[in-house]
């Protein structure tokens, strides 16, 4: 298991317009990841390339990000 801090464009900010949010995920592999971060809420789910990106961190990077929702994080 792996820590992995993945961007996502947020939804529901207007047609064609999005906002980035970023969620901290534990997870075997960057793959499954990224594919639990897509099916997150208020996440635009019909993206498929280009905006979705993310990489390993550490285990103290992870649990201190935990402590604040993600949604609580960046206020639009």
């Amino acid at each position: 298991m792996g820590y992995y801090r993945i961007v996502c464009p947020r939804g529901h900010v207007g047609g064609g317009k999005s906002a980035e949010i970023v969620f901290y995920m534990k997870a075997a592999n960057l793959p499954s990841a990224l594919a639990a971060a897509r099916r997150m809420p208020s996440v635009k789910h019909n993206i498929r390339r280009g905006f979705f990106s993310g990489y390993e961190v550490s285990k103290e990077e992870y649990m201190e990000a935990r402590k604040v929702s993600a949604y609580e994080r960046y206020p639009l």
